[in-house]
């Protein structure tokens, strides 16, 4: 396990951006996150998917939609986050970025740390994509659900078993 430090958590935003070709929200708003994390002093610990026990269950996290023009509500993140934790009725080991981008990887650490379990260093496409269902777990059938859904502010939530084939 390694501890980020803000200048990690800054590098970890450019090279998301960078890397997500432009999607993945805007740049900013992880650089916000990384701001606040620091000022709040919420430690990000980082951890190699081969320290991940077998047994734990790892939250694939992400914000979609039109990152861009909305503002992050990182409580409701967390709400959502604890929704899915009751619907599955057993706590998070470790949360991993659906995806890679200056915003939408960001949001997934936030909600790590904030809630005090590890960020896995992967993501689950290795890019941003365009939809929930384009992610490599995909390859290997390993469903996308259960799935926690919820509108910006988490006041709607909703969680389904259903595996929709992808």
């Amino acid at each position: 396990m390694k501890i980020l430090s803000a200048e990690n958590l800054a590098d970890l935003v450019d090279g998301a951006a960078i890397f997500s070709a432009g999607g993945g929200g805007d740049p900013p708003v992880g650089h916000n996150i990384v701001e606040m994390l620091t000022e709040r002093r919420f430690p990000v610990n980082l951890i190699d998917p081969l320290e991940v026990p077998d047994d734990e269950t790892v939250i694939n996290f992400a914000c979609v939609g039109a990152t861009a023009s909305v503002a992050y509500h990182g409580d409701a993140a967390l709400r959502t986050l604890t929704t899915l934790e009751e619907f599955l009725g057993k706590k998070a080991y470790a949360i991993i970025p659906a995806e890679l981008g200056g915003f939408s990887t960001l949001a997934a650490v936030d909600v790590a740390a904030r809630r005090g379990i590890p960020i896995v260093d992967a993501d689950g496409a290795g890019r941003t994509v365009s939809e929930t269902h384009i992610k490599v777990y995909t390859l290997d059938n390993i469903p996308l659900t259960p799935m926690t859904i919820a509108d910006i502010d988490a006041q709607k939530r909703g969680s389904s078993q259903a595996n929709s084939g992808f």
